[in-house]
């Protein structure tokens, strides 16, 4: 039985936050149900100016304004009382003080779980620099992950984005736990943080290697974005098996080669330009095809392809029409609206006890089933093994497609045990539903029809145990018209227009090189499976929830805002170098190095052209500045080394950071970093000592237990079987018929 209603109805929250992450946050807990209180700085919230999302996102709370923080702590005492979260800090301007001491508001509110959200980690040497978006992607290194020769800033604000996402994981996880203990908390993420959880499959350092450990997406890639005869654009992705023989059959390529199942792997055999396939071979075909006529040829192959489009210009499409991702206000305006499901399935059961003490991980008791293969399904349930969660990943007896490529298989299934099944037999299924019986949540990403030929489908879970949480990951949407396609991070990413967002001005397209797409549709997945799990901790109910990777895409665009008369608010757009949206927040090559300054006011702006002995020069007023005025800035900056005008900068009160090229070694190899599991280092017997990234954010009371440890196939089918009660002698019977395989 469906039980209708927001899933996070009764839900309070006080809200302190500014900026565009903190925005988002409580965007999305309104949009789940929850009541939002916001107190404003009476001298007004910049950012009201800075982003035309802004005023849409703030829409539905009750708000009023203080003098200051701490006035604004003392105006909502009774309110704070009574509120369920408090949601505070976010992105920094000048002159702005909206600083509250997190500590002393968790002593005077014990049960209230609190949100703060800063620049940088946490008790780290910069916690106290300057929180802003293109200053954290610099410092962070994000800005030298696309190209080998220059760095590029990334049009979505993924430090803003990764840090909401992270901190309402973060959030769900504080009130599952309390749930448990009658206890609030302090959760903390940061930008540095959410950067970082981009960053999953390129950043690993390892004693030793080879050609599994080495594989990731190079610099400087070309993906397979093609100019089509009718001057549009598409994107599709060989990386599926027989890909690649199905493409050259229809643009009729003669290439003996493509004709092996996995021929379309990506390759560095022809450099990081013809990794993905060889561009130019392909554009000299592709270019004779009208842009229509040849995708629908590639999608009656089941092939990964889309259109390159604009952002907004899928939003009428009638597969993200039947989704229902985009949401009409009362006047008119559209906006991008939960892109995550909750559907709640009445069952009751008790709520049983699962901590053993107030310190254990939130998720310490919860098991969790992970059918998911690949990236986004799998991600999901890593998260939720960081938190406490025993997560059991069942896989085919050949193992996850992606099982032999260590940094993108360890980045989304460590810290999981594994079990190895033939699923497709009968008593490879009766293991699987046996394991489910005694789950809290299951998982998977398989498309449409395939979890329902199995039996593993959330309907039939939930006959088999109503209190079941079932996360459905898709592609497009679980139904739907294009709902059996295959969904490929790339190919949504043209789809949703990212990559002409991310071109810059005058540019053709850019796709992001990090997975973008599939890690944010693994925290949305646990995003709402933790919703899910805390709805069963206070009712006893299970639920269905669902995402997929084409309202993740969408998600990642929701500053983008329709307006009535149906025109969409132009975006910020990138300059043609991609180095920022304002010659005042920017990246300039200095003489040895590139640096980032945010100067965000016209008083900061003063500053910086007095540094540079700029005055006499340019006259005009921040908000009037472009490329001429730019290029004063850049030949003035390249005439002097890094660390001296990053000095005078800092001294003259310009907000500044270095790009840091060698983020990735201080980052993973920084030991303060190591302690709080931000960074994980594991002793392996092929790679010796492995670093990766690790959880992106902490909790001050419960602990987290974040683990690098990536197991081999079936590493744990065995300690499996035998506690689901499969005597010895059951096992080695599977073994003998192939059932099971592994250790």
């Amino acid at each position: 039985m469906s039980i209708t209603g927001k899933p996070l109805d009764n839900l309070s929250v006080m809200d302190f936050g500014l900026g565009l992450s903190t925005a988002l946050v409580t965007r999305m807990l309104a949009d789940a149900g929850a009541q939002i209180r916001r107190i404003e700085p009476s001298a007004g919230d910049p950012f009201y100016e800075l982003y035309p999302c802004y005023p849409v996102w703030r829409r539905d709370a009750q708000i009023s304004r203080a003098a200051t923080l701490a006035a604004a702590t003392t105006l909502a005492a009774d309110m704070l009382a009574k509120a369920d979260v408090c949601v505070v800090g976010g992105e920094d301007f000048p002159g702005v003080d909206w600083k509250v001491d997190v500590e002393e508001l968790a002593r005077s509110y014990p049960r209230l779980v609190i949100l703060e959200i800063a620049g940088y980690c946490h008790g780290t040497p910069e916690a106290k620099a300057p929180a802003v978006d293109l200053l954290v992607q610099a410092w962070s290194g994000l800005v030298h992950e696309q190209y080998s020769d220059r760095p590029m800033v990334y049009a979505m604000p993924a430090p803003s984005y990764g840090a909401a996402l992270q901190g309402l994981v973060g959030l769900l996880a504080a009130l599952v736990d309390r749930e448990q203990t009658g206890k609030g908390q302090i959760v903390r993420a940061s930008l540095f943080e959410g950067t970082l959880s981009w960053l999953g499959h390129s950043w690993f350092i390892s004693e030793r290697s080879d050609w599994s450990m080495d594989l990731t997406i190079p610099k400087d890639v070309s993906q397979l974005m093609f100019r089509c005869a009718d001057g549009q654009y598409l994107h599709f992705a060989l990386v599926t098996a027989n890909a690649r023989a199905h493409v050259y059959g229809v643009l009729g390529i003669d290439d003996a080669a493509a004709g092996s199942a996995h021929s379309g792997l990506p390759s560095l055999a022809k450099g990081a330009r013809n990794f993905y396939g060889d561009v130019d071979l392909l554009q000299s075909y592709i270019i004779k095809w009208k842009r229509a006529d040849l995708l629908e040829k590639l999608w009656a192959l089941g092939l990964a392809a889309e259109p390159v489009n604009k952002p907004g210009e899928v939003w009428d499409s009638a597969q993200v029409v039947h989704n229902g991702t985009i949401w009409r206000e009362a006047d008119g305006v559209r906006r991008v609206g939960l892109p995550f499901k909750v559907d709640f399935n009445e069952a009751k059961d008790a709520p049983r006890r699962r901590k053993t003490s107030e310190n254990a991980p939130p998720l310490q008791g919860v098991r969790i089933v992970d059918f998911g293969t690949y990236a986004a399904g799998p991600h999901a349930s890593m998260i939720l093994a960081d938190l406490g969660a025993d997560v059991i990943k069942v896989e085919s007896i050949a193992g996850d497609p992606i099982h032999g490529f260590y940094r993108p298989y360890s980045t989304s299934s460590r810290g999981k045990r594994h079990l190895a099944i033939d699923v497709k037999k009968p008593q490879g299924l009766e293991i699987a539903l046996r394991l489910c019986r005694g789950a809290d949540i299951v998982h998977h990403n398989l498309r449409p029809g395939v979890a329902e030929r199995l039996g593993v489908d959330a309907h039939s879970l939930h006959r088999l145990k109503p209190s079941l949480v079932v996360l459905e990951t898709s592609g497009y949407g679980s139904s739907g018209p294009k709902s059996q396609g295959a969904g490929i991070d790339y190919a949504i990413q043209a789809l949703c227009g990212h990559e002409e967002h991310a071109a810059g001005e005058g540019n053709e397209l850019t796709c992001y090189n990090p997975t973008t797409i599939d890690f944010a549709a693994g925290m949305l997945g646990a995003l709402c499976s933790l919703v899910g799990q805390l709805c069963k901790e206070r009712t006893g109910n299970g639920a269905t929830v669902a995402t997929s990777l084409l309202e993740t895409g969408l998600f990642l665009l929701a500053e983008l805002i329709r307006t009535p008369d149906g025109t969409f608010m132009p975006l910020p757009k990138l300059n043609h170098e991609q180095t920022g949206f304002h010659p005042a927040e920017q990246l300039y090559k200095a003489r040895d190095s590139w640096v980032a300054i945010a100067a965000r006011t016209q008083e900061m702006a003063q500053s910086l052209l007095a540094v540079l002995e700029l005055n006499t020069r340019i006259n005009k007023p921040r908000r009037a500045w472009g490329a001429a005025e730019a290029a004063l800035i850049a030949e003035a900056i390249a005439q002097r080394d890094a660390a001296a005008v990053l000095a005078a900068f800092r001294t003259a009160g310009v907000w500044c950071a270095p790009c840091r090229a060698d983020a990735k070694e201080v980052t993973l190899r920084d030991l303060k970093l190591r302690e709080r599991g931000t960074v994980l280092s594991t002793k392996h017997e092929r790679y010796g000592e492995i670093l990766q990234v690790g959880s992106q954010f902490t909790l001050s009371r419960a602990t987290t237990r974040p683990s690098g440890e990536t197991a081999s196939i079936g590493q744990h089918s065995r300690e499996i079987l035998a506690e689901l009660g499969y005597s010895d002698a059951e096992i080695a019977q599977l073994y003998a018929q192939a059932i099971v395989v592994g250790q």
